[in-house]
């Protein structure tokens, strides 16, 4: 009987520090943002790295056409299994201003049976914006955006001729979903 008390006492404490606790509101100003990315791969000497077109809507509504580049990125293999850390991208929409993440990471994993210098898998990463970053009409807004797609790398081709053509050796079409917050 004591211990049940206990319980019920220490059960009452708690439920009362959970109702006391500050609830973060919901901001009412952020807004969904979908899009699709058909980008493709440059390691020209030049090069971009992944980098392509996007298009997609804003509140389910705005349409914002763009593009996105990578601004760093550090990649590693284990087997099958690819990571990305030091990731950052940058989604810019011209006159509206540009949309840049934060630092964060990504995972690729590849089929196993495809063999070099073909590649085949897909692409999952989440990004948080950078506020500070951002530009034009998304200066100082905040959200986070999630990334899955598929992309093929066809290093065969540049190895064919010669190893001269490296502008466009890959093709990655994901899908961008999340949220704006604070946008202008």
């Amino acid at each position: 009987m004591v211990t049940s008390v206990k319980k019920a006492a220490i059960l009452a404490a708690l439920s009362g520090l959970i109702a006391a606790s500050p609830v973060r509101a919901q901001s009412k100003d952020c807004k969904s943002f979908n899009a699709i990315l058909q980008a493709k791969l440059d390691v020209s000497p030049t090069g971009l790295g992944w980098s392509g077109q996007v298009r997609g809507l804003l509140d389910n509504a705005e349409p914002l056409f763009g593009t996105l580049t990578y601004l760093s990125v550090d990649s590693s293999m284990t087997g099958v299994a690819g990571k990305e850390t030091n990731v950052q991208w940058k989604l810019d929409f011209g006159p509206n201003g540009a949309v840049v993440t934060q630092t964060d990471r990504g995972v690729f994993p590849i089929k196993p049976k495809v063999t070099d210098p073909f590649a085949y898998g897909a692409y999952m990463a989440t990004a948080k914006v950078d506020p500070s970053a951002s530009t034009g009409r998304f200066l100082n807004s905040t959200g986070q955006f999630t990334l899955n797609g598929y992309f093929v790398v066809d290093g065969k081709s540049a190895i064919l001729s010669g190893g001269t053509d490296l502008t466009d050796i890959g093709v990655w079409n994901s899908e961008i979903n999340g949220k704006l917050c604070g946008v202008k």
